[in-house]
């Protein structure tokens, strides 16, 4: 069973880890594939500062249904059809008609947004008594939907990392706690349009690879 809050700290981790993980995205990467099948790595970068922008303006403003709002972020397509066998429409880069280095600029933008969801945690986490709000019409305090977001935060930067070339595994202390939070994602009506069906993990994978794997990837 999934702890009913994560600890103090897990989104710092989880944050440092993003920031290691986006810090190396240039322009030439975001062509790439990643292990979101239906996204290249632009698309993937999109998704995940929006989807932390919902976060946060669910956490600040106690906005009601966050599952919708992330499906409604993940099924945004934009830009000029470049899959390859799935007939998905990703952004291309070579489009976007900048003279910017846009993958920097991306990665600074998730990594201010990321930043910008810890000072916020940490204000709710002062409270006395979290607020609620509603994910797939279910109630939760917000510092579990914090944790969630943790998750998604987390395996996305994995995916980054990977779109990338590099491999940077997350590491064993949150991500153990953050295979626990994970099954409030995946089970029920969590896992449709946010994480592909679970793979197998080796039999000797640490937490973090029995997480990228129950998310639907595949350990490396």
């Amino acid at each position: 069973m999934a702890a009913l809050s994560p600890s103090d700290g897990l989104l710092e981790q989880v944050a440092a880890y993003s920031a290691e993980a986006v810090s190396a995205v240039t322009l030439e990467d975001l062509s790439a594939p990643t292990p979101c099948r239906q996204w290249n790595l632009l698309a993937l970068m999109l998704h995940l500062n929006s989807s932390l922008g919902a976060l946060i303006d669910t956490l600040q403003d106690g906005r009601p249904d966050l599952l919708g709002a992330l499906r409604r972020v993940g099924g945004k397509r934009t830009g000029k059809r470049t899959g390859k066998g799935n007939g998905t429409d990703v952004p291309d880069p070579g489009r976007l008609g900048v003279e910017d280095d846009i993958g920097i600029l991306l990665a600074a933008a998730v990594q201010y947004r990321t930043e910008k969801l810890v000072r916020v945690n940490d204000a709710l986490r002062e409270r006395d008594g979290p607020d609620i709000v509603l994910v797939g019409g279910r109630p939760l305090p917000c510092d579990l939907v914090a944790g969630a977001g943790a998750v998604e935060l987390a395996v996305h930067s994995w995916d980054i990392a990977r779109a990338c070339g590099r491999i940077l595994p997350i590491p064993d202390a949150p991500a153990a706690e953050l295979l626990d939070l994970s099954t409030l994602i995946v089970d029920g009506a969590g896992r449709p349009g946010l994480f592909a069906s679970a793979v197998a993990a080796p039999p000797d994978a640490g937490p973090g690879d029995r997480l990228i794997a129950l998310l639907g990837r595949t350990p490396v």
